[in-house]
């Protein structure tokens, strides 16, 4: 919009126009400040102009293919009493302010309106106030001079309050945009506790405890806002492995809890096969065989944590007899104990040459020819253990096929020789 001010108060020779690169068909309509409308034409020219404009304030409306755009202008007087017509967004979150600092009247002993018509000060808290026109009202030259400011009030966005949220590592991802107490307004950045662009997805598997905040920056006139979520991650509790123990004649007592597999905590609380509260410490002397319970407390809100002891009183431990074994590289698994002679006891352990473990059933094409040890322990006996000796064949190659063309005269050839890989 261009605009011609008026060479004075008591003369309407202002001038306004307007243009736009769309020269479809378009309406344009020129209305004064009580909408009373002044002059209308349509034309595919992408332009309009009005003369003969006295000081004050105006719209132009216009219309293209029934979508319609409004647009408020002044027009204002060579000695700029009421100042020049101006237009602004304000954000509603933003400070009490003065409507002088955005409207540069020469005189500012006028009258302010809101967009009701209701006089009001200069000075506005932005929270309170409605989007439209501020009117501004002053005498000159024994006239009465009208400008104003354009107030468009951007409502500032939610971003929703800080909150803590406390999780288990075994939950499943969540949106923390959706956690945020309040009611955030979605279409934010969450940023990690790096500062970091991250998604609004928290997955408790490859994420850890801490600070994430929430930032909308997309409401034009408004600065950025922040919340945060403090996420505070706890580890399931760490009852060890369940397993069956053996145990031989004058054993001497023991710590139930260091029999388990695994790394079992220790502050947690042994129950025995009816579910009645037992000691930690196991006596062969009193103490009876059978299905014994550890279980962990887990901290807020992760569940308890349970794992199993099977005590069972032997004569003896039995490893079995030393075996021998011969597989082919392609076979599939290959049951350890059974190649042992002899009855060996189940729940022992298997380690190779180097003492490393090793599984029960294996695939061949995982371990390699060597020796192999079955070990049996049982509290209050010595371990025992067996040896496997172990062959790992490779396939046999018979070579790819080949074509060969002989004289019948020939003799005798080697046909092996024929082959080719």
């Amino acid at each position: 919009m261009d605009v011609l001010e008026s060479s004075s108060c008591l003369v309407c020779d202002g001038e306004a126009s307007y243009s736009t690169p769309d020269l479809s068909v378009i309406t344009f309509s020129w209305f004064s400040a009580d909408f009373t409308l002044l002059f209308q034409e349509t034309n595919s020219t992408g332009s309009s102009q009005l003369q003969g404009l006295c000081p004050g304030v105006y719209y132009l409306e216009i219309n293209s293919a029934g979508d319609i755009e409004q647009i408020p202008f002044g027009i204002g007087t060579v000695l700029n009493s009421a100042g020049e017509f101006e237009y602004t967004i304000i954000c509603s979150a933003a400070p009490e302010f003065s409507l002088f600092d955005i409207l540069n009247a020469q005189n500012q002993s006028g009258q302010w309106s809101d967009p009701n018509n209701f006089p009001i000060s200069d000075w506005n808290d932005p929270e309170g106030m409605q989007s439209g026109l501020y009117s501004y009202t002053v005498t000159e030259l024994g006239c009465t001079v009208e400008s104003g400011i354009w107030i468009d009030v951007a409502e500032q966005a939610d971003p929703g309050l800080t909150t803590t949220y406390l999780i288990c590592e075994n939950y499943e991802p969540f949106s923390m945009t959706e956690i945020l107490a309040g009611s955030p307004d979605p279409g934010g950045q969450w940023y990690g506790p790096q500062q970091d662009e991250i998604g609004e997805i928290f997955d408790p598997e490859t994420m850890d405890t801490g600070l994430f905040t929430y930032q909308i920056d997309t409401v034009e006139g408004c600065p950025a806002i922040y919340s945060t979520i403090y996420v505070i991650e706890n580890g399931l509790p760490d009852p060890g492995i369940s397993t069956t123990i053996y145990i031989c004649p004058n054993a001497l007592p023991f710590d139930l809890t260091a029999s388990l597999q695994g790394t079992p905590e220790i502050d947690g609380i042994w129950y025995d096969d009816e579910g009645d509260e037992v000691s930690n410490v196991f006596d062969p002397m009193v103490s009876a065989a059978g299905i014994y319970t550890y279980e962990v407390d887990g901290q807020t809100p992760c569940p308890n944590q349970e794992s199993v002891l099977n005590v069972e009183f032997t004569a003896g431990i039995d490893a079995g007899e030393d075996g021998a074994l011969t597989v082919c590289e392609i076979d599939g698994p290959i049951d350890f104990s059974a190649a042992l002679n002899g009855t060996p006891d189940d729940g022992g352990f298997w380690t190779d040459s180097n003492g490393d473990p090793v599984e029960d059933l294996p695939d061949a094409s995982a371990i390699s020819t060597g020796s192999y040890t079955y070990t049996v322990s049982a509290i209050g006996c010595q371990d025992v253990s067996a040896q496997l000796s172990l062959a790992v064949e490779p396939l046999p190659n018979a070579g790819e096929d080949s074509q060969l063309s002989l004289c019948e005269e020939l003799s005798i050839f080697n046909l092996g020789q024929a082959l080719t890989g």
